[in-house]
């Protein structure tokens, strides 16, 4: 995964998002935070079409997930085009889902 600092709508933060090139497929467990900051914010999880759920890894540190980033006219949403998800474990915290982000 690519990791990067974000503010948005959450706050301070980590967003997170598949390294350029790589293909997820099944059942994917992402890293609640990155260096010691939560990962906040998800994005570009588009078209990977063989994805079939998202967990988050069970640690004493929670999910603090707050926001999946909206797509564009000319931007994909966080998981827009992944017609084989049937499972994403949503946290508590979430507060905003972008548009076009499924």
């Amino acid at each position: 995964f690519d990791f990067r600092d974000y503010i948005g709508y959450g706050g301070n933060g980590v967003c997170i998002r598949p390294k350029d090139g790589i293909i997820l497929s099944g059942k994917i467990t992402l890293p609640v935070q990155h260096n010691g900051k939560p990962i906040k914010y998800l994005e570009k999880f588009a078209y990977q079409t063989e994805l079939t759920h998202v967990f988050w890894v069970d640690d004493e540190v929670k999910p603090q997930l707050v926001e999946l980033l909206s797509g564009t006219a000319d931007t994909d949403g966080a998981f827009s085009g992944c017609n084989n998800l049937k499972y994403f474990e949503t946290p508590s915290t979430m507060r905003k889902v972008g548009d076009w982000a499924f």
